[in-house]
């Protein structure tokens, strides 16, 4: 549930500012 979470926690995030989501980016 997690990896869903993240996905969809952080789409733009990762594309727009991952400073935090640095596990999610390299996914």
């Amino acid at each position: 549930v997690q990896r869903r979470r993240r996905s969809k926690a952080v789409p733009k995030d990762i594309f727009g500012s991952a400073p935090k989501p640095t596990p999610a980016k390299k996914e």
